[in-house]
């Protein structure tokens, strides 16, 4: 980059330079003419920001239209016991028995396009980890919420959902379209080698049965 910076200046001034550098007469010029050659990067992060505040709002407005259902998440965290959060499940230490268990499972929806209609949700870790995972997690009921984002964004409360089953390979929900056009986004967008997902089937469990 400073390469780059270097020999845009020497074009500019209109002189290579010499072992003493390139000297600007007018800098202020210079990097006004810069800014404008790079005037898209510079305004991505504003962007994301104008982005972010329109997320926020229509976040509260869903919030507001049904707020048994919609709790900050700052809010949830603050009412659980001390927990570790893996993969989106809040582990405690259960003392009474000697264990883990998870309290619950935050949902980012981006990263899960299967589980609203399936209850199959997305981790993308080996099948080791997973294992270990679900072992940890108990076989009980948990409250999962949906969302993106933390502190005062406010996630919706799906229900409560027991873990069933990590989906095989060759099962029928790995092809299925709303997956691959998510997987193929994460590859556009990053360029770290992709682990999983394993899919991973869950049950919604009703109050009366959860006596």
């Amino acid at each position: 980059m400073l390469q780059e910076l270097h020999a845009a200046m020497a074009a500019w001034a209109g002189c290579p330079g010499n072992s003493e550098g390139v000297f600007l007469q007018r800098p202020s010029d210079f990097l006004r003419t810069a800014a404008e050659g790079i005037s898209s990067p510079l305004r991505v992060p504003k962007q994301r920001r104008a982005t972010r505040v329109r997320a926020l709002a229509q976040n509260q407005a869903w919030a507001a239209a049904d707020p048994g259902k919609w709790f900050a998440k700052r809010d949830i965290q603050a009412a659980l016991p001390p927990c570790e959060n893996v993969r989106g499940f809040c582990l405690a230490r259960a003392e009474s028995l000697d264990s883990e268990l998870a309290t619950c499972l935050f949902l980012h929806h981006e990263q899960n396009p299967l589980f609203l209609e399936h209850a199959v949700c997305c981790i993308y870790a080996d099948d080791l980890e997973v294992e270990t995972l679900i072992q940890r997690c108990g076989q009980h009921a948990l409250p999962v919420f949906w969302g993106q984002g933390g502190g005062a964004v406010m996630q919706e409360y799906l229900g409560s959902f027991e873990i069933v089953e990590v989906l095989r390979s060759d099962h029928a929900l790995h092809e299925a379209s709303a997956l691959f056009d998510h997987l193929d986004g994460l590859r556009r967008r990053s360029r770290r080698p992709m682990i999983g997902p394993q899919l991973l089937q869950m049950k919604r469990v009703e109050l009366a049965s959860l006596g």
